[in-house]
Protein backbone atom coordinates (compact mmCIF):
# COMPACT_ATOMS: atom_id res chain seq x y z
CA UNK A 1 0.00 0.00 0.00
CA UNK A 2 1.72 3.15 -1.03
CA UNK A 3 0.13 6.52 0.51
CA UNK A 4 -0.37 9.14 -1.85
CA UNK A 5 -3.42 10.84 -0.82
CA UNK A 6 -1.73 13.98 0.67
CA UNK A 7 -2.72 17.65 -0.18
CA UNK A 8 0.98 18.99 0.21
CA UNK A 9 -0.26 21.78 1.07
CA UNK A 10 2.97 23.41 2.40
CA UNK A 11 4.27 23.12 -1.20
CA UNK A 12 2.64 26.04 -2.17
CA UNK A 13 4.88 26.19 -5.89
CA UNK A 14 3.22 22.84 -6.98
CA UNK A 15 0.35 22.44 -4.92
CA UNK A 16 -1.99 23.36 -7.38
CA UNK A 17 -0.83 21.31 -10.37
CA UNK A 18 0.95 17.95 -9.04
CA UNK A 19 0.11 16.05 -6.18
CA UNK A 20 3.45 16.16 -3.17
CA UNK A 21 4.98 12.38 -4.47
CA UNK A 22 4.67 13.64 -8.36
CA UNK A 23 8.09 16.18 -7.29
CA UNK A 24 10.61 15.00 -9.68
CA UNK A 25 13.99 14.14 -8.09
CA UNK A 26 16.27 13.30 -10.98
CA UNK A 27 14.75 12.44 -14.23
CA UNK A 28 11.73 10.95 -11.90
CA UNK A 29 8.88 11.82 -9.92
CA UNK A 30 9.30 10.77 -6.45
CA UNK A 31 6.39 8.17 -6.54
CA UNK A 32 8.21 6.19 -9.35
CA UNK A 33 11.33 6.06 -7.37
CA UNK A 34 8.89 4.25 -5.19
CA UNK A 35 7.49 2.32 -7.55
CA UNK A 36 10.97 1.12 -8.74
CA UNK A 37 12.43 0.41 -5.02
CA UNK A 38 9.16 -2.09 -4.57
CA UNK A 39 9.87 -4.02 -8.12
CA UNK A 40 13.38 -4.18 -7.25
CA UNK A 41 12.52 -5.99 -4.03
CA UNK A 42 9.32 -7.93 -6.27
CA UNK A 43 7.19 -6.29 -4.58
CA UNK A 44 4.66 -6.34 -7.39
CA UNK A 45 1.14 -6.25 -6.52
CA UNK A 46 0.63 -2.49 -5.57
CA UNK A 47 -2.80 -0.23 -4.21
CA UNK A 48 -2.14 3.52 -3.69
CA UNK A 49 -4.33 5.79 -2.14
CA UNK A 50 -5.39 8.97 -3.72
CA UNK A 51 -7.28 12.17 -2.87
CA UNK A 52 -5.53 15.47 -4.15
CA UNK A 53 -5.41 15.74 -8.47
CA UNK A 54 -5.72 11.73 -8.36
CA UNK A 55 -5.43 11.88 -12.95
CA UNK A 56 -1.72 13.26 -12.46
CA UNK A 57 -0.75 9.74 -10.89
CA UNK A 58 -3.73 7.91 -12.52
CA UNK A 59 -2.87 9.13 -15.81
CA UNK A 60 1.02 8.82 -15.28
CA UNK A 61 1.34 4.89 -13.85
CA UNK A 62 -1.71 3.61 -15.45
CA UNK A 63 -2.36 -0.15 -14.37
CA UNK A 64 1.34 -0.50 -14.01
CA UNK A 65 2.37 -2.47 -16.37
CA UNK A 66 5.20 -0.16 -18.08
CA UNK A 67 7.09 -0.59 -14.79
CA UNK A 68 6.46 -4.41 -14.52
CA UNK A 69 3.81 -4.20 -11.58
CA UNK A 70 -0.19 -4.26 -11.31
CA UNK A 71 -1.30 -0.77 -9.60
CA UNK A 72 -4.92 -0.68 -8.10
CA UNK A 73 -6.22 2.75 -7.06
CA UNK A 74 -7.63 3.82 -3.56
CA UNK A 75 -10.20 6.96 -4.00
CA UNK A 76 -10.70 8.74 -0.88
CA UNK A 77 -12.82 11.99 -1.35
CA UNK A 78 -12.26 12.57 2.33
CA UNK A 79 -8.55 12.52 3.49
CA UNK A 80 -9.02 8.58 5.62
CA UNK A 81 -5.41 8.99 7.33
CA UNK A 82 -2.71 6.48 7.01
CA UNK A 83 -4.60 3.61 9.03
CA UNK A 84 -8.40 4.46 7.83
CA UNK A 85 -6.44 4.33 3.82
CA UNK A 86 -5.65 0.92 5.33
CA UNK A 87 -9.21 0.30 6.23
CA UNK A 88 -11.10 0.66 3.33
CA UNK A 89 -8.85 -1.34 1.37
CA UNK A 90 -9.21 -4.63 3.98
CA UNK A 91 -10.27 -7.03 1.30
CA UNK A 92 -7.19 -6.70 -0.14
CA UNK A 93 -4.97 -7.20 2.23
CA UNK A 94 -4.89 -10.91 3.62
CA UNK A 95 -1.77 -11.57 4.29
CA UNK A 96 1.68 -9.97 5.62
CA UNK A 97 1.90 -6.44 3.74
CA UNK A 98 4.07 -3.47 3.49
CA UNK A 99 3.08 0.33 4.07
CA UNK A 100 4.96 2.72 2.50
CA UNK A 101 4.66 6.66 2.54
CA UNK A 102 4.42 7.86 -1.46
CA UNK A 103 6.94 11.00 -0.68
CA UNK A 104 9.99 8.99 0.66
CA UNK A 105 13.07 8.06 -1.17
CA UNK A 106 14.68 5.08 0.42
CA UNK A 107 17.12 2.68 0.03
CA UNK A 108 16.63 -0.13 2.67
CA UNK A 109 16.84 -3.00 1.64
CA UNK A 110 13.21 -4.63 1.81
CA UNK A 111 14.03 -8.75 1.84
CA UNK A 112 16.44 -7.91 4.94
CA UNK A 113 13.06 -6.11 6.42
CA UNK A 114 10.99 -8.99 5.59
CA UNK A 115 12.99 -11.59 7.15
CA UNK A 116 13.41 -9.50 10.25
CA UNK A 117 9.48 -9.26 10.70
CA UNK A 118 9.06 -12.81 10.12
CA UNK A 119 11.67 -13.30 12.95
CA UNK A 120 10.49 -11.12 15.50
CA UNK A 121 6.68 -12.52 15.01
CA UNK A 122 5.53 -9.02 15.66
CA UNK A 123 1.81 -7.35 14.90
CA UNK A 124 4.17 -4.67 12.92
CA UNK A 125 7.63 -3.63 12.29
CA UNK A 126 8.33 -0.06 11.85
CA UNK A 127 11.42 1.23 9.65
CA UNK A 128 13.40 3.71 11.22
CA UNK A 129 16.34 5.94 10.25
CA UNK A 130 18.90 8.71 12.04
CA UNK A 131 17.24 11.85 11.62
CA UNK A 132 19.12 14.08 9.54
CA UNK A 133 18.13 17.61 10.03
CA UNK A 134 16.52 19.81 12.76
CA UNK A 135 12.82 19.16 11.90
CA UNK A 136 10.69 17.10 14.45
CA UNK A 137 9.46 13.76 12.70
CA UNK A 138 7.68 10.55 14.75
CA UNK A 139 10.68 9.90 17.19
CA UNK A 140 10.94 6.23 18.67
CA UNK A 141 12.84 4.55 21.53
CA UNK A 142 13.55 0.93 20.83
CA UNK A 143 14.96 -1.80 23.41
CA UNK A 144 18.03 -4.02 22.56
CA UNK A 145 15.74 -6.65 20.68
CA UNK A 146 14.26 -4.32 18.38
CA UNK A 147 11.25 -3.71 20.27
CA UNK A 148 9.62 -0.42 20.24
CA UNK A 149 9.08 1.10 23.19
CA UNK A 150 7.21 4.47 23.10
CA UNK A 151 6.63 6.43 19.54
CA UNK A 152 6.30 9.86 19.46
CA UNK A 153 4.84 11.83 16.68
CA UNK A 154 6.63 15.19 15.46
CA UNK A 155 7.05 15.72 19.32
CA UNK A 156 7.48 19.81 20.06
CA UNK A 157 11.04 19.36 21.61
CA UNK A 158 13.25 16.81 20.53
CA UNK A 159 16.94 16.95 21.84
CA UNK A 160 20.09 17.53 21.00
CA UNK A 161 21.49 14.21 20.65
CA UNK A 162 20.92 11.03 18.36
CA UNK A 163 17.61 10.73 17.00
CA UNK A 164 15.66 7.54 15.73
CA UNK A 165 13.02 8.70 13.26
CA UNK A 166 9.64 6.52 11.70
CA UNK A 167 10.98 6.29 8.20
CA UNK A 168 7.85 5.69 6.56
CA UNK A 169 8.01 1.74 6.05
CA UNK A 170 6.03 -0.52 7.92
CA UNK A 171 5.90 -4.14 7.44
CA UNK A 172 2.10 -5.33 9.14
CA UNK A 173 0.26 -8.74 9.47
CA UNK A 174 -3.66 -8.35 8.47
CA UNK A 175 -4.78 -8.89 11.98
CA UNK A 176 -4.18 -5.42 12.75
CA UNK A 177 -6.83 -4.26 10.29
CA UNK A 178 -8.92 -4.93 13.21
CA UNK A 179 -7.70 -2.20 15.30
CA UNK A 180 -8.40 0.44 12.92
CA UNK A 181 -11.87 2.50 13.45
CA UNK A 182 -14.01 2.56 10.14
CA UNK A 183 -15.83 5.47 10.85
CA UNK A 184 -13.50 7.97 10.92
CA UNK A 185 -10.13 9.44 10.15
CA UNK A 186 -6.99 7.77 11.90
CA UNK A 187 -3.72 7.60 11.57
CA UNK A 188 -0.81 4.74 12.27
CA UNK A 189 1.82 6.91 14.11
CA UNK A 190 -0.85 9.06 15.77
CA UNK A 191 -3.44 6.21 16.83
CA UNK A 192 -2.73 2.82 15.94
CA UNK A 193 0.84 2.12 16.98
CA UNK A 194 0.23 4.34 20.64
CA UNK A 195 -2.66 2.03 21.49
CA UNK A 196 -1.33 -0.86 20.43
CA UNK A 197 1.53 -0.31 22.19
CA UNK A 198 -0.39 -0.26 25.55
CA UNK A 199 -2.38 -2.75 25.16
CA UNK A 200 0.86 -5.01 25.16
CA UNK A 201 1.26 -6.05 21.34
CA UNK A 202 4.50 -6.17 20.27
CA UNK A 203 5.79 -3.93 17.36
CA UNK A 204 9.60 -3.54 16.15
CA UNK A 205 11.62 -1.48 14.82
CA UNK A 206 14.02 -2.11 12.07
CA UNK A 207 17.29 0.40 11.34
CA UNK A 208 17.29 0.85 7.50
CA UNK A 209 20.57 0.39 5.68
CA UNK A 210 21.52 3.42 3.75
CA UNK A 211 19.45 6.43 3.42
CA UNK A 212 15.90 7.19 4.02
CA UNK A 213 15.23 10.58 3.19
CA UNK A 214 11.55 12.41 3.06
CA UNK A 215 9.91 15.01 0.72
CA UNK A 216 7.49 16.00 3.71
CA UNK A 217 8.49 19.42 3.89
CA UNK A 218 9.72 22.61 0.94
CA UNK A 219 13.42 22.68 3.24
CA UNK A 220 13.48 18.57 2.68
CA UNK A 221 12.93 18.59 -0.78
CA UNK A 222 15.02 21.05 -1.76
CA UNK A 223 17.53 19.62 0.51
CA UNK A 224 17.01 15.92 -1.30
CA UNK A 225 17.57 17.95 -4.48
CA UNK A 226 20.83 19.79 -3.33
CA UNK A 227 22.34 15.57 -2.33
CA UNK A 228 21.60 14.37 -5.46
CA UNK A 229 22.83 17.32 -7.19
CA UNK A 230 26.01 17.61 -5.08
CA UNK A 231 26.62 13.56 -5.43
CA UNK A 232 25.95 12.68 -1.96
CA UNK A 233 22.52 10.56 -2.48
CA UNK A 234 22.77 8.06 -5.79
CA UNK A 235 19.79 7.35 -6.80
CA UNK A 236 18.75 3.71 -8.72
Amino acid sequence: MVLAAGKGERFSSFHDTIPKPMARLGDKPVLEHVIDHLRFFEILDIIINLHHLPRVIMDYFGDGAKWGVTIKYSLEPELLGTAGAIRKVADELKETFLVYYGDNLCECDLGKLRGFHRERGGLATIVTAESYDDIAGGVVECAGDGRLIRFVEKPAVTGSGKRWENGGIYIIEPDIINCIPESEQCDFARDIFPALLEAGERIYCYEAEGYVRGIDTPERYERVKREIEEGGLTLR
